[in-house]
């Protein structure tokens, strides 16, 4: 087999394992909230959390520094979260899972 023709095998080896893996990584993410969505339409979320969205974005920020550039109160998993998104000094995006119940962090996805 050719150099050039080697390489290109490893280099598609090597992208199919890190996308697989990341969305093998990803998947095993569960998240275990306060707040069951159960039952309830998007419509109500806002009335079923506990804590204001200004509280959940500051408790994000404490866990990843940066400025917000989106925050939403979301289904996830069933449970009742806020999806907070932060641009970071670095110019990476993470996603900062907030419980809409207690405050308590439950994930936090660094991006690219």
């Amino acid at each position: 087999m050719t150099k050039p023709r080697f390489a290109i095998l490893v280099l598609a080896a090597v992208l199919a394992l890190l996308y697989f893996g990341t969305i093998h990584a990803y998947a095993e993410v569960k998240i275990v909230g306060t707040i069951s969505t159960d039952g309830f339409p998007s419509t109500k979320y806002t009335s079923l959390a506990k804590i204001s969205m200004p509280d959940a974005v500051g408790k994000a920020l404490e866990k990843v520094n940066g400025k917000v550039s989106e925050a939403a109160l979301e289904n996830e998993d069933g449970f009742l979260v806020y999806s907070i998104e932060i641009v970071t000094p670095g110019n990476k995006r993470s996603e900062v899972l907030v419980d809409a119940g207690d405050g308590r962090i439950l994930a936090v996805e660094d991006g690219k």
